[in-house]
C-alpha cells in the first residue's frame, strides 16, 4: 500500500496542550470588537510560552497596527524567496513589503 501521508500527520499527539500555534488570516474574524478578544488570546498564548505563528496578507491599515501589536519577528515571502526582518519599521521599510502594501493597503504605515 502507498502511503500518501507522512508518519508525522499518522501518529498521535504526544500532548493535548500543543506548544505551537498557527493562526492563517485571523484579522478578517476581527468584527463586532472581536479584535481585542482576538489579541488578548495571543498575548496570552505567549505568556504561557506558547509559539504563535500568525500569517497575515495585509488588505487594510488596522492590519498593520494588528503585526506590530502582535508580532515579535517578521517575515517576508516574496517570489518564494524567505526573508527574516529584524522589526517592524525595517518591514515596512523594505522596498519589496512596500510595493506589496502599497497594492494592498494603499500605504506602508
Amino acid at each position: 500500500m502507498i502511503q500518501t501521508k507522512p508518519d508525522a500527520l499518522l501518529a498521535r499527539a504526544v500532548s493535548r496542550a500543543p506548544v505551537v500555534h498557527l493562526f492563517d488570516e485571523p484579522q478578517f474574524s476581527t468584527q463586532d470588537g472581536y479584535i481585542g478578544f482576538m489579541i488578548e488570546f495571543f498575548r496570552r498564548l505567549r505568556r504561557d510560552g506558547k509559539l504563535v505563528f500568525v500569517c497575515l496578507h495585509p488588505t487594510e491599515a488596522y492590519h498593520l497596527d494588528i503585526m506590530r501589536e502582535l508580532c515579535e519577528r517578521f517575515v517576508f515571502v516574496h517570489d518564494g524567496r524567505v526573508s527574516e526582518l529584524p522589526d517592524f519599521d525595517t518591514l515596512v521599510a523594505d522596498d519589496r513589503v512596500r510595493a506589496y502594501l502599497a497594492g494592498s493597503v494603499g500605504t506602508a504605515g
